[in-house]
């Protein structure tokens, strides 16, 4: 089960691999390809990002192109997906430590970088330019989009990060 807002468009996903889309009145059904376990707008509304244990999909909803599949290069599992402010990128963190940038239209890799341990959350800050991980534990790690460089680490002793989450606009 997913949902996803950027007035006045909603989706949200209440079986196995359909993914439902209201704006206004009108509806719209999207397959997708395995289980939905994530959903988000681009800030614009344009595209989709749908994303579960096989990979991920982007819809350009302003277009009738085909849904676009974002999958890792290696056996890994997705398990944490961003989209870029602007959809043109999506970042994914796998089960084997890495963290991917893909290219919304074209499917193709921008970058990927090794991660120091096991991250299971991830959002796209500064208009794109950083990417902020959480480790599940007490570490929140930034970094820059760019070259998949460390800029940050921060440590809360004793607080659990669970999932990060930002606006829609990825502003606040």
């Amino acid at each position: 089960r997913a949902l996803a807002l950027v007035p006045p468009r909603v989706a949200y996903c209440l079986g196995e691999n359909e993914v439902t889309l209201l704006q206004g009145h009108a509806k719209r059904h999207l397959q997708h390809f395995w289980p939905v376990a994530h959903l988000q707008f681009s800030a614009s509304g344009h595209r989709l990002l749908a994303a579960g244990l096989g990979g991920a999909v982007v819809w350009d909803l302003s277009s009738r192109l085909p849904p676009r599949e974002l999958r890792p290069g290696s056996p890994a599992e997705l398990r944490s997906v961003a989209i870029f402010p602007d959809g043109a990128r999506v970042v994914a963190l796998d089960s084997l430590w890495n963290a991917t940038i893909w290219f919304a239209s074209s499917g193709q890799v921008q970058r990927s970088w090794q991660l120091r341990e096991a991250h299971r959350s991830v959002v796209v800050l500064h208009g794109g330019e950083r990417v902020l991980t959480g480790v599940g534990g007490e570490h929140i790690t930034t970094w820059s989009a760019a070259g998949g460089g460390l800029l940050q680490h921060l440590w809360h002793p004793g607080e659990h990060v669970g999932a990060l989450v930002l606006s829609t606009c990825g502003r606040k």
